[in-house]
């Protein structure tokens, strides 16, 4: 059970003002499909850069191709959450949280991390128990670095380089208020690779 996200330009919705051609998200999933317009507009002359098997405009840092990168992430996130449920959602519900339309709770930094192992690792035929068991502990080296900093609460969306960084220095770095000691950075490695291989590992890869 696939569920696609597929950018498109609409020129039948052309700016009469401006000339301006909008680009439109179509979520297909189920047999169904979800469209909605995007914050997102190119002209006639950019139309000709615009390569519908990659769904970006052929152009060099593009800010339409960024904007798309993020809603292709979350999109991405999505899936991984619900790789166990998926079949209970619906094109619909999918394009509104890619879209951020109706998301009344916002989700925290360790709901992430936690749904991801539920999701993806406990349950998958392919892991080993040892391998979960390096996750599990993994994750509860991040667990006790929040509350260690008092940022239980930190919004995924807020997770950025500094935090990351502080993550890695909580690890190999010893405290004796904590009474912990510090690991190697051959451990910590192996930590940081199991504790959240989505959106907080690109953080702390860049340190």
């Amino acid at each position: 059970m696939k569920a696609t996200a597929i950018y498109f330009t609409n020129s039948s919705k052309k700016s009469k003002r401006t000339g301006k051609i909008p680009i439109y998200l179509r979520v297909c999933f189920k047999g169904s499909k979800s469209e909605c317009r995007l914050n997102a507009e190119i002209s006639e002359k950019e139309v000709s850069k615009w390569d519908p098997m990659t769904m970006r405009i052929m152009e060099r840092n593009s800010p339409i191709n960024h904007y798309l990168n993020r809603l292709d992430q979350k999109f991405g996130d999505f899936i991984i959450l619900h790789s166990n449920d998926i079949s209970t959602y619906t094109a619909l519900a999918i394009k509104n949280y890619v879209m951020g339309i109706n998301a009344t709770d916002k989700m925290t930094a360790m709901k992430f991390v936690d749904d991801y192992f539920n999701n993806a690792v406990l349950n998958n035929v392919d892991r080993t128990q040892g391998t979960i068991k390096n996750y599990r502990r993994s994750i509860n080296h991040f667990r006790n670095f929040l509350k260690s900093c008092q940022k239980q609460d930190l919004l995924l969306e807020n997770l950025n380089f500094e935090i990351a960084a502080d993550f890695k220095n909580y690890l190999v770095n010893s405290n004796t208020v904590l009474n912990r000691v510090g690991m190697t950075e051959v451990s910590a490695a192996g930590v940081i690779k199991n504790s959240e291989p989505y959106l907080l590992m690109q953080q702390i890869r860049t340190y």
